[in-house]
């Protein structure tokens, strides 16, 4: 009986695996689950790099935590993956783009930088691996890829901290990452992507049956407020939309 020849994944295909936290506060993981998030969504910005959605990753990497195995069965000719520690102030990032299909390291490289330097760290590990993967960026490309969501860098970690804790889906925890998304925009009040995550945080709440002292009326009334104020001060967001479409579905 013939065997079926498996066809080769698509050259431009790539998986941001989960970064690992090695620093040795275990509350500084969200640190490691920010820089996954953040490159795999830069990525996204070059339209012709195709990029695993990280529901997919994530679901993938828990069948097969190693790289190589989670990357067959991702079906992707590239990966990268790394780790994060972070002490005293300071943040060491190791990262490594690998060739899915025959093992080669294309890429890697090691940044030492301080704790207020993360948004500039994922920018430029994005940018590289862009690079590498599909070649020369155009202007327009290395702008969006690298475009700062904020200016301020304590607004940017507290942004950060938040999507690590909605992404647990406790009551607790949606409530923590709501206060830090509020002290994020109290920082900077023209932080879209943190007024987004007030909004998707809200109709979480809304959803779940959490915060009933507000009530569910209340909570929606909130949730569009901050959507629409999201996508009025960055239109062309994808979370500002998704918050808005959350709200208002």
């Amino acid at each position: 009986m013939a065997v079926r020849a498996t066809a080769p994944p698509p050259p431009l295909s790539i998986a941001v695996l989960p970064f690992e936290s090695r620093s040795p506060d275990s509350a500084d993981a969200y640190l490691a689950d920010g820089m996954t998030e953040e490159v795999a969504n830069r990525l996204t910005r070059v339209a012709r790099l195709q990029v695993k959605a990280r529901g997919l990753v994530g679901a993938q990497w828990r069948r097969t935590p190693e790289p190589f195995a989670a990357a067959r069965g991702l079906g992707v000719a590239w990966f990268v993956h790394g780790n994060v520690r972070h002490v005293g102030g300071q943040l060491l990032v190791n990262v490594e783009l690998v060739r899915a299909t025959t093992g080669e390291e294309a890429w890697a490289t090691r940044f030492p930088r301080r704790d207020t330097d993360v948004f500039a760290v994922q920018a430029e590990i994005a940018e590289s691996v862009a690079v590498v993967v599909g070649g020369r960026l155009t202007p327009g490309e290395r702008a969006t890829i690298t475009r700062r969501p904020t200016r301020n860098n304590e607004a940017y970690r507290l942004y950060l901290y938040g999507n690590a804790l909605i992404a647990r889906r406790t009551e607790r925890e949606a409530a923590l990452a709501l206060d830090a998304y509020e002290r994020a925009v109290s920082l900077d009040p023209s932080f879209a992507a943190a007024w987004a995550r007030i909004g998707i945080a809200r109709g979480v709440q809304v959803a779940w049956g959490w915060e009933a002292r507000l009530g569910s009326d209340s909570l929606n009334t909130i949730a569009r407020a901050s959507a629409r104020r999201a996508v009025t001060l960055d239109s062309v967001s994808a979370d500002a939309w998704v918050a808005l479409g959350f709200a208002e579905g």
